[in-house]
């Protein structure tokens, strides 16, 4: 099958796109992203050798503006016919619910089955941001956000979602029947798979070094809670414990960010990395021993799983985590990290040092968390559930 997969954001080379897009095209289907033009008007024909097509096309200007994903913005329900037309399409996947109105109008109309990748629960991730702009505010109520997604969220002819307490929210809330309700993780591509094997090959021994590195990978928010984990490590360093962080990515909470390390003194040990392309993350992350998930907890990361997790596993980082239920769960299961209480940097800080004090239990850690990617946690995974009900569509 010819599938689009529609996204309402305006980065197209991101993580989740690359997950379903990789996972089609190696189960033979052919898909196409179809994203928002950034502000900057910069283009992108590719993302691993899968089509991209950014609108508008033209007007770049302006795009920023006219592509604004709002339920009733009717141009994308004409960019969505046409483009359906121009390419065949025979099936549609959306990500996210802010295009789901005018995709599913688009499917209907052109009677063909639409599938919605949904990674988060959207009215609590507003709920939970930091919105300065009062339209914003007015637009992402928690209310309107549900109102909206219970009209939309049960038409989809199916539904992929990343944790089956996503799922469970689901079929509570918006009463989806079981039968049209799946689970496809957040986990590691082929592509990136094939990175961090490269990447584990070269990496330091860092049994070696004196000095323990911890990253934090992805967009800079308040919201991912990266101001504890340096608060925990000036409660490290009032102790002469000497543990770095390396932050590869930007975000709106950088500024704030970089105040307060230096107001803790830290300036030498936290380093910040501007947002690396996806083929150069694996590598990055190899170069550093522990893999920091510091979300703040809400009902939002109660239901979801960071990419960032599954990444670190696979390149054999131990993972300190605040406890986010499903990350608790994997943590868990595979033996691959230690939890720590959020909000509590005495408390990160303790775990660092439990971490940092028995260097044969971070390498096993590691291990099983590698072991656990390599036979579980991955696209492989995701292939039959896609393959049975894609199968499905095409009888």
């Amino acid at each position: 099958m010819r599938l689009g997969i529609f996204y309402y954001g305006t980065d197209a080379k991101n993580r989740g796109l690359g997950q379903l897009s990789e996972s089609l095209r190696e189960l033979g289907h052919e898909p196409i992203i179809v994203t928002r033009r950034p502000r900057s008007g910069k283009t992108i024909r590719e993302f691993n050798n899968i089509p991209v097509i950014q609108v508008p096309s033209n007007c770049t200007h302006c795009a920023h503006l006219v592509s604004n994903p709002i339920p009733l913005n009717i141009l994308w329900s004409l960019w969505a016919t046409n483009l359906t037309k121009k390419y065949k399409l025979e099936g549609i996947f959306v990500r996210e619910t802010p295009l789901s109105w005018q995709v599913l109008t688009t499917a209907k109309k052109l009677s063909i089955p639409v599938f919605l990748d949904l990674r988060e629960n959207l009215g609590e991730a507003y709920a939970a941001a930091n919105k300065n702009k009062k339209i914003r505010r007015l637009l992402r109520q928690k209310r309107l956000v549900n109102l909206y997604e219970s009209v939309v969220v049960p038409k989809f002819s199916h539904i992929f979602a990343s944790t089956y307490e996503l799922a469970m929210w689901l079929a509570r809330d918006y009463k989806v029947k079981p039968k049209d309700l799946s689970v496809i993780g957040n986990y590691p591509s082929k592509s990136f798979l094939e990175q961090a094997d490269r990447a584990i090959r070269e990496k330091e021994n860092w049994k070696s070094r004196n000095t323990i590195r911890m990253v934090h990978a992805g967009y800079v928010l308040e919201s991912r809670g990266l101001q504890d984990i340096v608060k925990a490590l000036a409660v490290l360093a009032e102790k002469k414990v000497v543990v770095f962080l390396r932050i590869i990515g930007e975000g709106t909470y950088t500024t704030e960010l970089k105040r307060l390390v230096e107001k803790f003194g830290l300036n030498k040990n936290v380093e910040f990395l501007p947002m690396l392309p996806p083929e150069n993350v694996p590598k990055a992350l190899a170069k550093c021993d522990i893999g920091v998930c510091s979300y703040l907890l809400n009902e939002q990361t109660h239901q979801t799983l960071p990419g960032k997790l599954f990444e670190y596993m696979a390149v054999g980082l131990p993972i300190l985590s605040s406890a986010r239920k499903p990350v608790v769960r994997i943590i868990e299961e595979t033996g691959s990290g230690l939890i720590y209480r959020s909000r509590k940097p005495e408390d990160i800080a303790e775990k660092i040092l439990e971490l940092i004090s028995n260097r044969n239990r971070m390498e096993e850690m590691g291990r099983k968390g590698r072991e656990a990617v390599l036979r579980r946690y991955n696209w492989k995974t995701n292939l039959d559930k896609l393959n049975r009900v894609l199968d499905r569509f095409t009888q």
